[in-house]
């Protein structure tokens, strides 16, 4: 294998997409921001965050942070204080 141009890459997800009838909706840097979207959720600690996404600063990275409420921090909120759950739900979603 070789490593792909940012032109290669973003061409072969605009195929794929076109071809699920998607294009226009997906773009590298939001693939990206939703990959470590989802292991800040999965409480992968933010400093391995850092290095799987080569940031040069652990304050870029940290903007990941702001990631929704996983369900297990959710529910150990849930337990600690007295929030209803469409509250919790509220803060997640935002």
């Amino acid at each position: 294998g070789h490593v792909l141009t940012q032109d290669q890459a973003r061409g072969c997800l605009a195929r794929v997409l076109s071809r699920a009838g998607l294009a226009g909706t997906v773009t590298p840097h939001g693939l990206r921001h939703t990959f470590a979207t989802r292991l800040v959720e999965a409480e992968i600690p933010i400093e391995q965050v850092q290095l799987i996404l080569g940031h040069a600063s652990i304050a870029t990275t940290e903007r990941y942070a702001h990631a929704r409420i996983s369900q297990a921090t959710r529910d150990r909120l849930a337990a600690a204080l007295p929030v209803s759950s469409e509250a919790m739900e509220e803060v997640s979603n935002a």
